[in-house]
């Protein structure tokens, strides 16, 4: 055991180096290096009281280490640690822009810039919640991972109305964002509102088992929604939908490749519109092209 009580403990390479052993803290004035490494075995620190305006700690997972601090004391969480209750706790990240990570979507998506990447780190679960991009133009790569959620809608894109900027998000890389609620009918992987647009790449899957993949619903006199397939994979009950309640707005559905599959309907047209099919596959088990409103205009 190490304890320090008063006093001042310093090094030039380390004031402190548990390696293996239990330290307790209470006082005094720590200056360098606290080095939690415990490659020998565990390490412990408990630190109650103390100056460590001077004081760097650097600490490695591994032996079950363990560094507590009280909320009074001013320590410095290493990079890619904070403390949780007083107990220094490896960060949890789920996503990066540009090498900045953060430990939520919203988080992330609340930091991109227009025509910034948010990249994946892990699987995330929205719950019933969703993922907000509002009046931004921004990329997620899902790069191996998925977004899941049960509520309402996964991912809701939408115009940023008090400053005119409408949303666009583009999905790329491997991975799912999917509905994974069991309720059929209002339950949405991804709503593209008012003067916003999704477009799907090649590895991307949007999925709704039981409700929409993919809903396209102005809401505003005069807007429009967009979604752009060029490759990937758009999968529902109804794959691709919009309201027959807006009559005020209108949409523009374009297939350019990939696969749009509705177990029931494809696409679903009951809105003002244009759907256009390049190429690609569309297919449903009742109706690949569902018209009630609009044009279509398949090309291949």
């Amino acid at each position: 055991t190490v304890t320090v009580n008063s006093g001042t403990v310093s090094g030039g390479q380390a004031a402190l180096a548990m390696r293996r052993g239990t330290a307790s803290i209470t006082g005094g004035t720590i200056v360098g290096l606290i080095d939690v490494v415990g490659d020998y075995d565990a390490a412990n620190v408990a630190i109650t009281g103390g100056d460590f305006t001077n004081a760097t700690l650097q600490y490695a997972d591994g032996n079950g280490n363990v560094v507590t601090k009280a909320d009074a004391v001013e320590l410095t969480a290493p990079a890619d640690y904070k403390w949780v209750n007083g107990v220094l706790t490896a960060c949890e990240y789920v996503a990066e822009i540009n090498g900045v990570k953060f430990e939520s979507l919203a988080d992330a998506i609340a930091a991109a810039q227009d025509g910034e990447t948010v990249t994946l780190l892990a699987d995330i679960d929205v719950g019933t919640g969703n993922a907000l991009i509002r009046g931004k133009e921004i990329t997620i790569d899902l790069n191996g991972h998925n977004i899941t959620g049960t509520g309402y809608r996964v991912l809701f894109v939408d115009l940023l109305a008090s400053q005119n900027k409408d949303g666009k998000l583009t999905l790329v890389g491997n991975g799912t964002v999917e509905n994974t609620g069991t309720t059929s009918g209002n339950s949405y992987a991804v709503y593209v509102g008012g003067n916003s647009e999704l477009v799907v790449k090649t590895g991307a899957t949007v999925k709704s088992a039981n409700g929409y993949a993919v809903f396209v619903a102005p809401m505003g006199a005069g807007r429009v929604s967009k979604l752009t397939v060029n490759g990937g994979t758009v999968t529902g009950r109804y794959a691709v939908s919009g309201s027959g309640q807006l009559t005020d707005t209108s949409t523009v559905i374009t297939v350019n490749s990939g696969a749009v599959i509705g177990t029931e309907v494809g696409i679903y047209q009951p809105q003002p519109g244009t759907v256009t099919v390049n190429s690609g596959t569309v297919s449903g088990g009742e109706a690949a092209l569902a018209m009630r409103r609009g044009t279509a205009s398949i090309t291949g």
